[in-house]
């Protein structure tokens, strides 16, 4: 295959490749979305699914490593919520 027959190609493929993408993304989104909810950080997990399925459209691998962040940092800020009502408050 040239070069032509090669953006020719990608021409026609463009929107699967993209749906593809962003399947992928949503797809590795839902994990901290669900220990989003299980831990009680709905929001934080609901914003790493969403981040992810749209990196998903640019790299899916990009859209992996969001979901790896919003994975540490769901199960990170629980333990640091945590340890933080167990000290005096200062007033």
């Amino acid at each position: 295959m040239d070069q032509v027959q090669m953006q020719e190609l990608y021409r026609q493929y463009f929107y699967y490749i993209l749906a593809a993408g962003i399947l992928i993304g949503l797809i590795f989104g839902a994990i901290p979305l669900i220990l989003g909810i299980k831990r009680g950080k709905r929001n934080l997990g609901l914003l790493g699914f969403i981040l992810a399925g749209l990196a998903g459209a640019f790299s899916p691998l990009i859209a992996i490593i969001i979901s790896v962040i919003f994975i540490v940092l769901v199960l990170r800020k629980k333990e640091a919520a945590e340890t933080a009502g167990d000290q005096d408050p200062v007033l």
